[in-house]
């Protein structure tokens, strides 16, 4: 049996296509989401743990998601989001040095995988072998690689003193029938690490009722609402539904622009209060699409303090 995941919020960066720059999380971007401030400088614990994403890499390859399909990273792209997870003062030096000075020995992170999209190119070496990913031991060995990679640096590197890796998270939201089994293999291998692994897909996507039998640790649902399209509330009030029955979270989505109602976070809350009431015990993942918790502190204080007082 798992530890209960408390509250989690997902930082993405590398490269923003959006803003057409790099996102690199530093110091003082981090600070504000491990100690709430408010407006009388009164400081608290804010989250404790946290998911790392990679948006784009500097090539304009996508590395998760469904967007891997059109733009899949290379061996390169994977070496830069390892490479700048662990630049000095950014990602998880930057979170390491911040737990520090605010003495907060809680902190734990979770690392977004790569996604081995299958009709990609041929990856190149992997440990001394022609890596092609429309071969399932392919793609395995490929994900072990870079896992292996990413906890050989983490032991050799001092943010593992003030923060813990938790597990790693699954780099794609929707399950299609080529990657069950692989799904389960690559479970079973987070599992030999003594680690955790996370999925976050949408709801009704293929196969999620079975997380569980696909070795999954947990799963947090995205609702598909966001309050300005053709997805009304009761899609978020059948996720909850859906989610107290198979044990699963949700994500809690705080989202910018014209998909993106005035009061569509206030509904993610009373449903998040709703699924507590009736006995949910999964995560709650927040995501800020279009912008970031960062931003929200420097242009919108009342939704800042929300979001606090929403955990």
């Amino acid at each position: 049996m798992t530890a209960k995941v408390p509250p989690t919020l997902m930082v993405e960066g590398l490269y923003d296509a959006r803003l057409d720059r790099m996102i690199h999380w530093q110091r003082e971007q981090l600070e504000p989401l491990l100690i709430y401030r408010s407006e009388t400088h009164y400081f608290v614990p804010f989250f404790s743990s946290f998911i790392l994403k990679p948006l784009q890499t500097s090539s304009a390859h996508f590395l998760c998601g469904l967007q891997s399909a059109f733009k899949a990273g290379t061996k390169d792209d994977w070496l830069e989001w390892l490479k700048h997870l662990f630049g000095y003062g950014k990602w998880l030096d930057a979170l390491s040095y911040v737990a520090a000075k605010y003495q907060r020995a809680d902190i734990e992170v979770w690392i977004m995988l790569p996604y081995p999209y299958p009709h990609q190119q041929p990856f190149g070496d992997i440990k001394g072998m022609s890596g092609h990913f429309r071969n399932e031991n392919h793609r395995l060995r490929a994900l072990k690689w870079w896992m292996e990679a990413f906890q050989e640096e983490w032991m050799q590197h001092a943010c593992s003193e003030n923060i813990r890796l938790r597990g790693f998270v699954w780099g794609r939201e929707g399950l299609p029938p080529f990657d069950r089994e692989l799904v389960k293999r690559w479970n079973h291998q987070v599992h030999e690490y003594h680690l955790e692994s996370l999925w976050l897909p949408n709801y009704k996507a293929a196969f999620v009722e079975h997380w569980p039998d696909l070795g999954f640790d947990h799963v947090a649902l995205y609702p598909q609402y966001t309050g300005a399209t053709e997805n009304d509330a009761e899609w978020l009030d059948n996720t909850t539904k859906f989610a107290l029955v198979h044990q699963a979270g949700i994500q809690m989505i705080c989202g910018q622009g014209w998909k993106y109602s005035e009061d569509h976070f206030r509904k993610y809350h009373r449903q998040k209060v709703f699924y507590r009431q009736l006995g949910g015990k999964g995560p709650f993942v927040y995501r800020f699409p279009n912008h970031s918790l960062y931003r929200v502190f420097i242009e919108d204080r009342q939704r800042y303090d929300d979001v606090f007082f929403s955990l």
